[in-house]
C-alpha cells in the first residue's frame, strides 16, 4: 500500500487570478467600455461648449493715497488696503455692475442656428444648437413699450428677400415689459404666419420687426438647419453672467486682479469682459469726478442769477450815460467809486461764503449721504479746518457706500464708519453755524463802512452821484460773475485731468479664449477608466462578499487537506457523462481523478472509496457514478453502493428497477448475491439503497456492514460508496472507518465556506483520516467543452499510459479468485 502524499499546489498569484477573473467576465468589460466610450464620445461631440477668457487690472495705481506719511504701510493701513482690494473684488462681480454692462451690450436677443440631425432630434435642440452672436443673417428690433415673450424660441424661415415665415408655440409663456420690468404669465400662444422684412409684427403678446441683413447666408444656413431667436430676460441674463464671472487677486497680497468669465460663445465672452472693465473704469472715473460735477452745477446755478443782474445793470449804465452825455467820473468821484468797489468786492466774497455755508447747513440737515457734497476749497472758502472735515466726510461716505453696495453688512469697519460720519456731520454743522455768525458780523461791518462812504458820495453832483451808484453795481456784478467763471473753469480742468484709480494691464483678446468644456481627452480617459474600474469593482465586491467556495484557493485557505482534483462543469443533460460522452473534458477530468486515486492508493489490493459532501446539491452522487464508471472503463471490476438511504438518486439515474437493496441485506432479509445488479456498463455493478428504512444509522452500525465489505473485496477491485452529506446525518461517519480514502466533494459557488469549515472541524474531532478534497463544477478558463490533446500535460499523459498498461496486465493475468458464500 502506497503511503498518502500531498501533491504540491502551485501558489496562486492575486494579480494573475484577477486577470483570469476579468477574462471570465470579459463581456461585462466589453459592454461597459462600449457604453462609456459611446457616452463620452457623444458628450464630446454634442455637449454645449463652454469657453473661458480673462483680463487683468491693477488696483490703486497711485498707492501714495494710502500711505500714512512714510513709504511703507503701517499695520492698520495694510488692513485698510486689503479691505479695499476685497471691496473692489466684490464690486467687479456685483449684480449692479454686470447689469450695467449688459445694458450697454444689448444682449436682449439671442440668435441661434439649429442643425437638422438625427442625433439632434434624439438629444434635443440643445445638442445641435449654435449661437450666431455676430454672424446672424437677420436682426430683431424690439418695441420695448410692448410686452414680449421671454425664453421662448421663435423660428424663422426665409421665403425670399422680402418675406419670411415666423413660427412659435409655447404652452405657458411669460410676458416681460422691458421698460418697467413687469412679468406676467399668460395662456398658450401659437403663431405661424408670413411677414415682410422690416415691417412691425404687432400681436397681443409681442411687437418687433425683423431685418434681413445677409440673404445669402440665411439661405445657406437653411439648407441643413433652422434659424431661430430667443428674447431674454435681462435680470436672468445678469444673474447668469454674475454666476460665471470671477475676480481674484493674482497673488496673495497683490493689487493685480484677474477677472475670468465662462460662457457658451467665445466672442461673447471676450466682448463682455472688455465692456465690463470699461464700465468699471467709467464708474470709478465718474465717482472721482462727482465733486467737480457738483461744483460746476453749483456755480451754474449761481451764474444764472448773476448773469441776469449783470445784464440789467449794464443796460442801465449804458442808457444813463447816453441820456446825460457822461463818459467818465471826476477825480473825486473816481476815488469814491474805487473805495466803494473794494468794499463791495469784499462783501461779495463774504456773501458767496455765506451762500456756501447756507448750502452746507441745508445739505447736512436734509440727511443726504454726502457723496456729492461740494468742498469749501472749490468755492474759494479759505477755511482749512472746514475743508478737511468736508473732505473726510466725503471719503467716509464713499467708503460706506462701497461696503453697502457689496452687501457686506457684517463688515468690521461699517459701524465705525457710520459713527465717524455722524460725528463729522455734527462737527461740520457746529463750525458752519459759527462761521455764518462771523461772516454776518463782517458783512454788517462792511455795510457800515459803505454807509459812511455813501454819505461822502452824496455830496457829489446829482448826475455824477447817480452814475457812481450804477457803476458800483455794474462792477460788483461783473466781479462776482468773473470770479464764478474762473472757479467753473478750474473745476472743468480738474474734471478733465482726472484718471481712474485703476489701470488695465491686459484686455481680453480673442486669441486668449480657451475651451474648458467638454474636456475631450479627460472624457476619453474617464471612459476607459470607468469601463475597466466598474467591472473590476463588481468582481472584487462579488468575491469579497462571496460566502461560498468558488476556487481552489478557497479550499486551500480553509483547509490543509490534500486536494485530489477538480471535476469540470458538465453541460450535458445525462448524468452518465463518462459512458455517453467519453471524449468530453468532463470525462477526462474523471479519468484524471481516477489516476490520482490510483497513484495515491496503488493497484495491488481492493480499494474502498467513500464519496460524501458537506450538504446536498454538491454533486456527490454524480461524482460517485462517473468515478465508478471511469474505474470500470479502465478494466477494473467495480461496484457502486447507494449508501445514501435518505435520498437515493442513483437507482433512478441508472434507470434500474429493484425491490431489494442495502436496507434488505442489513436487516437480514437478503443475501449479498441477491442485491447485486448489473448496470449495463461493462465492469460496473450496482447495489441500490433498497426500501428507505426507518433507522439507517442503526443498520449501518451493525456487523452486517463488515460482512458486506468482506464479500465485495473478494469480487471487486474498486468499491465506491455514495454516502449521505456529513452535515445532514451521521451515517457517513460510521462508514468512513471502512474506507481506504474518504473523498469530500465541494461544489463551486454552492458549498458554503462556514459549513465546510464546520464539517472539517467535526471530522478532526472524530479523528477521521484519509481525507481528500475534490472540487466539482469547476469552470475551465479556456471555455472549451470538447477534449483535445493539444495542451501541455505531456509528462502526466505518459505516466497515465504506463499505469494503464500495468493495470491491463494485472487484470488479465492476476485476477482475484471468487469465493463461495458461507
Amino acid at each position: 500500500m502506497m503511503k498518502n502524499r500531498e501533491i504540491p499546489i502551485e501558489q496562486t498569484n492575486p494579480v494573475k487570478e484577477l486577470i483570469f477573473k476579468a477574462l471570465e467576465y470579459k463581456w461585462i468589460y466589453i459592454i461597459c467600455l462600449a457604453l462609456f466610450l459611446a457616452y463620452f464620445l457623444g458628450k464630446n461631440k454634442y455637449a454645449p461648449r463652454t469657453y473661458e477668457n480673462s483680463a487683468t487690472i491693477l488696483l490703486n495705481k497711485n498707492p501714495k493715497s494710502l500711505l500714512g506719511g512714510g513709504n511703507m504701510l503701517t499695520g492698520l493701513e495694510a488692513l485698510e488696503f486689503a479691505n479695499n482690494v476685497e471691496n473692489e473684488l466684490a464690486v467687479l462681480t456685483s449684480y449692479t455692475l454686470v447689469s450695467n454692462t449688459l445694458f450697454l451690450l444689448d444682449f436682449d436677443v439671442s440668435y441661434y442656428y439649429i442643425k437638422n440631425d438625427f442625433l439632434g432630434k434624439i438629444l434635443g435642440n440643445s445638442a445641435m444648437t449654435r449661437e450666431l452672436y455676430t454672424s446672424s443673417p437677420f436682426k430683431i428690433v424690439l418695441d420695448k413699450t410692448h410686452v414680449q415673450p421671454i425664453n421662448s424660441y421663435f423660428y424663422i424661415s426665409v421665403v425670399n428677400d422680402s418675406v419670411f415665415m415666423l413660427e412659435t408655440s409655447v404652452e405657458k409663456p411669460y410676458l416681460y415689459n422691458y421698460l418697467d420690468g413687469g412679468l406676467q404669465q399668460t395662456g398658450p400662444i401659437q403663431l405661424r404666419k408670413l411677414y415682410r422684412f422690416g415691417r412691425m409684427i404687432d400681436t397681443s403678446f409681442c411687437r418687433f420687426s425683423v431685418i434681413l441683413t445677409d440673404p445669402a447666408r440665411a439661405r445657406e444656413l437653411q439648407k441643413n438647419g433652422q434659424l431661430a431667436f430667443v428674447l431674454n430676460h435681462p435680470e436672468q441674463v445678469a444673474l447668469q453672467y454674475q454666476g460665471n464671472i470671477k475676480a481674484e487677486a493674482k497673488n496673495p497680497g497683490s493689487s493685480v486682479i484677474k477677472i475670468t468669465l465662462k460662457g457658451n460663445h467665445e466672442k461673447k465672452v471676450t466682448d463682455f469682459l472688455n465692456k465690463h472693465i470699461d464700465t468699471y473704469l467709467t464708474n470709478n472715473l465718474n465717482k472721482k469726478n462727482k465733486i467737480a460735477v457738483s461744483t460746476i452745477e453749483f456755480i451754474d446755478s449761481q451764474l444764472s442769477d448773476i448773469s441776469d443782474s449783470l445784464t440789467t445793470v449794464e443796460r442801465t449804465l449804458q442808457s444813463y450815460r447816453s441820456a446825460h452825455q457822461i463818459t467818465n467820473l471826476s477825480f473825486q468821484g473816481q476815488k469814491y467809486i474805487e473805495q466803494q468797489t473794494q468794499l463791495e468786492n469784499e462783501k461779495a466774497k463774504l456773501v458767496l461764503q455765506k451762500r456756501y455755508y447756507d448750502y452746507l447747513v441745508q445739505y447736512l440737515t436734509s440727511n443726504k449721504d454726502g457723496s456729492d457734497l461740494v468742498p469749501p476749497s472749490t468755492m474759494n472758502v479759505v477755511d482749512p479746518v472746514m475743508n478737511q472735515l468736508v473732505v473726510e466726510l466725503i471719503n467716509n461716505n464713499a467708503e460706506r457706500a462701497s461696503i453697502l453696495q457689496n452687501e457686506n453688512v457684517q463688515n468690521l469697519f461699517l459701524g465705525q464708519i457710520e459713527n465717524k460720519i455722524k460725528n463729522l456731520k455734527k462737527t461740520i454743522l457746529e463750525n458752519a453755524q459759527n462761521n455764518l455768525n462771523t461772516i454776518q458780523i463782517s458783512i454788517n461791518e462792511l455795510d457800515y463802512r459803505s454807509k459812511v462812504l455813501a454819505g461822502e458820495i452824496a455830496r457829489l453832483p446829482g448826475t455824477e452821484l447817480r452814475l457812481v451808484g450804477i457803476e458800483r453795481k455794474f462792477k460788483l456784478s461783473d466781479a462776482i460773475y468773473t470770479y464764478l467763471l474762473e472757479k467753473r473753469a478750474e473745476a472743468q480742468i480738474a474734471r478733465a485731468s482726472n484718471t481712474p484709480d485703476f489701470e488695465v494691464i491686459d484686455m481680453a483678446r480673442d486669441s486668449m479664449v480657451k475651451a474648458i468644456s467638454p474636456k475631450r481627452r479627460l472624457n476619453l480617459v474617464l471612459a476607459l477608466l470607468l469601463g475597466i474600474l466598474l467591472p473590476t469593482v463588481y468582481i472584487l465586491l462579488k468575491e469579497f462578499f462571496n460566502v461560498r467556495i468558488s476556487e481552489i484557493r478557497d479550499i486551500e485557505a480553509i483547509s490543509n487537506l490534500p486536494f485530489l482534483g477538480a471535476i469540470v462543469r458538465s453541460r450535458k443533460e445525462t448524468p452518465l457523462v463518462v459512458k455517453e460522452h467519453p471524449r468530453s473534458i468532463v470525462s477526462e477530468s474523471f479519468r484524471a481523478l481516477r489516476t490520482n486515486i490510483q497513484i495515491r492508493l496503488g493497484t495491488d489490493r481492493p480499494v474502498v472509496l467513500v464519496v460524501t459532501s458537506s450538504t446536498s446539491r454538491e454533486g456527490k452522487s454524480f461524482v460517485s457514478l462517473n468515478l465508478a464508471s471511469s474505474f470500470a472503463s479502465f478494466g477494473g471490476k467495480t461496484v457502486l453502493l447507494e449508501f445514501d438511504m435518505h435520498k437515493p438518486v442513483l437507482t433512478d439515474q441508472l434507470q434500474l428497477k429493484t425491490r431489494k437493496g442495502l436496507s434488505n441485506f442489513l436487516d437480514g432479509q437478503a443475501a449479498p448475491d441477491e442485491i447485486l445488479l448489473s448496470t449495463g456498463i461493462e465492469g460496473l455493478d450496482f447495489i441500490s439503497s433498497g426500501p428507505i428504512p426507518f433507522n439507517p444509522s442503526e443498520l449501518i452500525s451493525t456487523q452486517k456492514v463488515n460482512e458486506l465489505f468482506e464479500f465485495l473485496k473478494q469480487r471487486y477491485h474498486y468499491i465506491v460508496l455514495d454516502t449521505p452529506p456529513l452535515a445532514a446525518v451521521a451515517d457517513t461517519y460510521l462508514l468512513m472507518k471502512h474506507a481506504d480514502m474518504n473523498i469530500l466533494i465541494t461544489c463551486r459557488n454552492t458549498t458554503p465556506k462556514n459549513l465546510f469549515m464546520a464539517v472539517l472541524a467535526n471530522l478532526e474531532n472524530n479523528s477521521i483520516g484519509n481525507l481528500q478534497v475534490v472540487l466539482n463544477n469547476y469552470e475551465l478558463r479556456s471555455g472549451r467543452d470538447e477534449y483535445s490533446y493539444d495542451y501541455s500535460y505531456v509528462q502526466e499523459e505518459r505516466k497515465r499510459k504506463r499505469m494503464s498498461e500495468r493495470l491491463r496486465k494485472f487484470f488479465s493475468f492476476g485476477r482475484l479468485p471468487r469465493t463461495r458464500k458461507k
